[in-house]
């Protein structure tokens, strides 16, 4: 007699709620991003937490694209660009992991068979270099961090990886942002 206890089948809705879910937040965001004039103007008033904000709701949009970026340019005129990307840089990190949980759920709804074949071609140990590359450029990272949840690739290897790109990636457009700004200001005169 086998003393292992089984579980109980899961029925066929329970295992399509995570991915409704996943699904009616993205649409959420979107609708919002799209239906307000200006979604994030205020962000900016916020300092930090606005960058913080931004990117995490700029990177939780799977696909479409949103204004984090521009708001952390804006924000390197008055504030620490390095902060300013290493706060900006974990909200995206976090907000990237929209695209890890729609691959660890959809995983059960698609045969990730094909899908599997070909990405187990990478070698393990590639994996993590690939993602901090997917995040520190402006390659679409949406595509990896689904791969990475399908591979259920592990999520403290994820975050590690996807946060020093972000971080770097970020702090690159602050320091950008801040030479333009401050550029312009000498060459046309702006900023009194």
């Amino acid at each position: 007699m086998n003393a292992t206890p089984t579980k109980a089948p899961r029925s066929r809705a329970a295992r399509y709620l995570p991915l409704l879910a996943m699904a009616v937040f993205s649409v959420l965001v979107a609708a919002a991003l799209l239906l307000a004039q200006d979604p994030l103007k205020g962000l900016g008033d916020w300092g930090y937490a606005g960058a913080f904000v931004a990117m995490l709701v700029n990177n939780a949009t799977i696909i479409l694209p949103a204004a984090g970026q521009l708001i952390v340019a804006g924000l390197s005129a008055s504030l620490n660009p390095v902060l300013l990307g290493v706060v900006g840089g974990i909200g995206g990190t976090i907000g990237e992991l929209t695209g890890y949980a729609l691959g660890v759920t959809g995983r059960r709804i698609v045969s990730a068979e094909n899908l599997d074949r070909r990405l187990r071609r990478v070698p393990r140990r590639l994996f993590g270099p690939a993602l901090f590359v997917f995040a520190v450029t402006p390659l679409p990272f949406d595509v990896a961090g689904i791969a990475a949840g399908t591979l259920r690739y592990p999520i403290w290897p994820f975050l590690l990886w996807v946060g020093a790109g972000k971080i770097l990636n970020t702090i690159a457009i602050a320091v950008a942002a801040r030479f333009t700004i401050a550029w312009l200001e000498r060459v046309f005169g702006l900023g009194g």
